[in-house]
């Protein structure tokens, strides 16, 4: 499970719409919902791109930049690190399985 957060300046409404693009679905304040995953295209344009707060294990807390395709997402050290192209991960929409919505941000369940 990736826990994602406000990183002080995010707007959870955008990164909500960014959702929806991806995954067919706008996941609504607390909810648990399986995902509906559209079809990749090829070269699709970034749908939202910033900067969120990543729970680790134990705690801490890591701000990474996220970029939203389509098809997958995307998440860089910071803009400059994507901008070179040195990705730190990527997560294909059809390995989510859910994702929920709390008042802090983000939890996205992953198929592993």
């Amino acid at each position: 499970t990736m826990l994602l957060g406000d990183s002080g300046g995010a707007d959870l409404e955008e990164w909500r719409r960014a959702f929806d693009g991806i995954f067919g679905c706008s996941p609504s304040h607390g909810s648990k919902l399986p995902l509906q995953v559209a079809t990749p295209q090829p070269r699709e344009p970034v749908l939202h791109s910033g900067n969120l707060a990543v729970v680790q294990r134990g705690g801490s807390i890591e701000v990474q930049y996220f970029l939203f395709y389509q098809d997958r997402i995307e998440y860089f050290a910071d803009p400059a690190g994507a901008q070179l192209g040195l990705c730190l991960g990527r997560v294909a929409s059809g390995d989510v399985r859910q994702v929920r919505v709390t008042d802090e941000g983000f939890s996205i369940s992953l198929d592993q």
